[in-house]
């Protein structure tokens, strides 16, 4: 299946840290996303990362409200965590595959309703610059969508 862009959620440069897609195509979003990094977060795996004592205990080192997924980094910036989260409304009726893309490491995770605590992880991928693919899943225009994404540069 082809990727395509989802409006807002749009990827553009090889050289971003995390990119995300879905397919079919949302059309014109015009909401942002929350964005919050952590330097200095060493080891190799996400899993290593997300128990990680500074993304445990501390503030992000960074937050913004991203409107694409475009720029979150560079192929020159290593040892972070990168968490997004937010909400999608899809504007189209239909079954949507998600892909995820992260360097070195990354997951993204979708709730069936705008709670969290619904959340399931839909795809993931664990080796540099690999693209993680989600199964078909249905999701009503209109309806409100909690999304989660973390990526990991070593």
């Amino acid at each position: 299946m082809e990727k395509r862009n989802i409006g807002a959620l749009a990827v553009t440069a090889a050289a971003l840290f995390l990119a995300f897609y879905a397919a079919p195509a949302w059309g014109q979003d015009t909401g942002s996303i929350k964005m919050v990094r952590w330097n200095g977060i060493g080891g190799v795996s996400l899993s290593d990362a997300k128990n990680n004592s500074h993304y445990l205990n501390d503030a992000p080192d960074q937050t913004s409200d991203i409107t694409s997924f475009t720029g979150l980094g560079d192929n020159r910036d290593e040892g972070y965590l990168v968490r997004i989260r937010g909400y999608l409304v899809p504007s189209t009726t239909g079954s949507y595959t998600f892909y995820v893309e992260a360097d070195d490491q990354g997951e993204l995770w979708l709730s069936t309703s705008s709670d969290p605590a619904g959340r399931v992880k839909i795809c993931e991928n664990t080796n540099f610059m690999q693209t993680g693919t989600s199964s078909s899943i249905s999701l009503t225009a209109g309806t409100r969508y909690y999304i989660e994404a973390f990526g990991k540069a070593n």
